[in-house]
């Protein structure tokens, strides 16, 4: 066991004042999923649909007033869609052909972004296609979503493939709706898989986080706002799966404190592009235009991180979103730490500031996790915590790499720096206890001492995959095998028990004690309390089955730490 008689006895104290029961903290939820209005989809005749309606036209021609064609083609930009709006605002047949003539140089394309884009140029081009063009890129659509969407074994809450999946299938099907009997099949399909995707948004996720890390909230939160956005105006009753989402409205909260004050982001789990870059910023303007999101709006005005900035071929974005009317609102306002319970997540800092040209902010930024586990890209790593001020203070250690093709392969999965490094528990900072007998269920995972591999079972798929649904087959091949619901405490592996936040400290503690083998440890609970500006306290109980075991304290760094006078 590790012992320090002046931190006890200082963590003990904070312990006994600050305990917070965090059981029911989150607001029950209330079936509003379950709501038949939210589900009933009538497509809309008349085109544009996606993304445009008269009332969104009208106010874009406000937004350009005084604007010659030249100019407002240049706000838009020169890709398919950009040349697209702009004919769709101005009605210039001169910039509606060159958007034609791009558009059809994609029916060939097997890019997988380029469904959208064929969708919304199909769309909004309507009245300058032939009806060949039509039926060639109507043909195109159908091909492209249906594979998308027999593609069943994709459709799983949890995994991020699922919302690029449903985006493809989605947009063509909003494409083609009334022209194809493939646009109502695919909408129809894509109900009872959006159903339960809210569910996991909304019971587990609703303080805006998602699991598998920044990065992959991405590929999840980006592509279901995309197709939320289309449908709103694509829909006779304008249907709106966003505003009763607290995941949604709190999606804006996860980014600005995910934020360092150098402009990388929160680097847990899976994430191979740890800065705040242009997919966020599209993901910023539709949670700003939706919500009317102040601190949305502070973040596209204020942080101007090179990567952050709007490149050439998104400028259709930012003129389809962005409303200057929306005040900003400043994080000055927000506590300076936020708890995202699902994920068992706490990040805080000591200021609002930023990095500028000449000089580094001031700012420290720290995250302390204990939760769940969630499958695929999340990492063995509970009781884990990042420091930064001004640079990379205690880090997460090691770099993605695809290795999912290896596994199943046990002697390839052994050679794995993802699998047997950046994953597991001995590339971050918590603890090893170890235990020279301890198997790992994931064939090739070597023993590092620390947190089991949950992802396999032998030769079967371990992870969380659906609310409740259970449409398709699971890693073992049967229908609803791994549905959260229906396995309580199957992936249980860590939890925050208290936390505890105020103008000068932030504290919480997590117990990661089912996150090992029961064989090995009977306790492992984490005291982290960082007091602001620039003070971390950890404070750990480890109590393993052996005292013989070891016990390793990890503690990664870019620099080799030295101890202070």
């Amino acid at each position: 066991m590790i012992r320090s008689s002046v931190i006890a006895v200082l963590c003990l104290i904070i312990a006994a004042a600050l305990r917070t029961d965090l059981a029911g903290a989150a607001d029950t939820p209330h079936g509003m999923w379950d709501i038949p209005e939210l589900w009933e989809w009538e497509i809309r005749t008349e085109r544009p649909r996606i993304y445009l309606n008269e009332e969104r036209l009208a106010w874009l021609r406000e937004k350009t007033a005084g604007k010659s064609v030249a100019e407002i083609r240049a706000m838009a930009g020169g890709t398919p869609e950009g040349l697209a709006l702009a004919y769709a605002i101005t009605g210039d047949e001169a910039i509606g052909a060159e958007a034609v003539e791009r558009a059809m140089a994609l029916t060939t394309s097997t890019v997988r972004g380029h469904i959208t884009t064929m969708s919304i140029c199909y769309d909004w081009l309507w009245p300058l296609f032939t009806e060949e063009q039509r039926a060639t890129i109507r043909a195109y659509l159908v091909r492209r979503g249906r594979a998308a969407m027999d593609f069943r074994r994709a459709f799983r809450s949890f995994h991020n493939g699922m919302y690029a999946g449903a985006q493809d299938v989605g947009m063509s099907a909003l494409a083609v709706y009334h022209e194809d009997p493939f646009g109502e099949e695919a909408l129809d399909f894509l109900v009872p898989e959006y159903q339960d995707a809210m569910k996991v948004f909304d019971i587990l996720f609703r303080d805006g986080e998602w699991p598998e890390s920044f990065d992959y909230n991405r590929h999840v939160t980006y592509p279901a706002m995309r197709v939320f956005s289309a449908l709103k105006t694509a829909t006779t009753n304008g249907v709106d799966l966003m505003t009763p989402s607290m995941r949604l409205r709190n999606g804006a909260l996860y980014i600005l404190y995910a934020t360092k004050p150098n402009g990388l982001v929160y680097p847990g789990h899976d994430n191979d592009f740890p800065w705040l870059g242009e997919w966020d910023r599209e993901g910023l303007l539709m949670l700003a235009s939706q919500f009317r999101d102040g601190y949305a709006q502070y973040m596209l005005n204020r942080l101007d991180f090179e990567r952050f900035t709007t490149p050439s071929y998104r400028l259709w974005q930012q003129l389809l979103w962005y409303d200057p009317t929306i005040p900003e609102k400043s994080p000055e306002t927000l506590p300076l730490s936020r708890i995202f319970r699902g994920q068992g997540l706490v990040m805080a800092r000591s200021g609002w500031d930023w990095d500028g040209e000449d000089e580094r902010s001031g700012s420290t930024w720290v995250t302390f996790t204990c939760g769940p586990y969630y499958g695929d890209h999340c990492h063995h790593h509970n009781n884990h915590f990042d420091i930064y001020y001004k640079g990379e203070l205690a880090i997460d250690s090691g770099r993605y790499d695809d290795d999912w093709g290896i596994v199943g392969n046990p002697e390839e999965v052994r050679k794995s720096q993802f699998f047997n490094y950046y994953q597991r528990t001995i590339a971050h900072n918590t603890m090893l206890v170890y235990d020279p007998d301890e198997e790992f269920a994931f064939p090739g995972i070597e023993n590092d001492g620390g947190q089991r591999a949950l992802l396999m079972k032998g030769t079967t798929r371990n992870v969380p995959e659906d609310y409740d649904q259970g449409n398709f087959p699971s890693g073992g091949g049967l229908v609803g095998a791994c549905d959260w619901a229906t396995n309580p405490g199957r992936w249980d592996t860590g939890e925050i028990i208290a936390y505890e936040a105020g103008d000068h400290f932030s504290y919480a503690c997590g117990d990661a004690t089912k996150a090992y083998s029961a064989d090995k440890m009977d306790y492992f609970v984490r005291q982290f309390l960082f007091i602001q500006p620039d003070v971390v306290v950890v404070f750990d109980r480890v109590v393993s089955t052996n005292p013989e075991f070891k016990k390793t304290w990890l503690l990664h760094s870019v620099e080799k730490p030295s101890v202070s006078p």
